[in-house]
């Protein structure tokens, strides 16, 4: 039988990261207007947060909220080391990040 919900480390299975990943816009919009987005800085913040979550929190509702708020720094981080002057295509409009 195949398993549905397969872990991939000790903490973390498919469905915590699907459910992570999926609060990743709400985190976002919890730090960013304290934090900023897309710069270094801001990364480094929502990493340390992800770090609080799961120390504060634990369980399984740590670990979604690391994955959200780990990914969301490491998008910020990556942004940040690039110049944070990637441009996406939304609606036919070019907008800045």
């Amino acid at each position: 039988m195949v398993d549905v919900n397969p872990k991939l480390t000790s903490n973390l299975d498919a469905l915590t990261l699907v459910a992570g990943m999926a609060g990743k816009p709400i985190a976002e919009r919890l730090v960013s207007p304290i934090a900023g987005n897309g710069t270094l800085m801001s990364g480094v913040i929502k990493m340390a947060v992800a770090v609080v979550a799961q120390k504060a929190v634990g369980g399984k509702i740590g670990n979604i909220a690391t994955v959200a708020f780990g990914a969301d720094g490491a998008e910020d981080i990556l942004l940040g080391f690039s110049g944070s002057k990637l441009t996406a295509v939304q609606g036919g409009e070019e907008v800045d990040f």
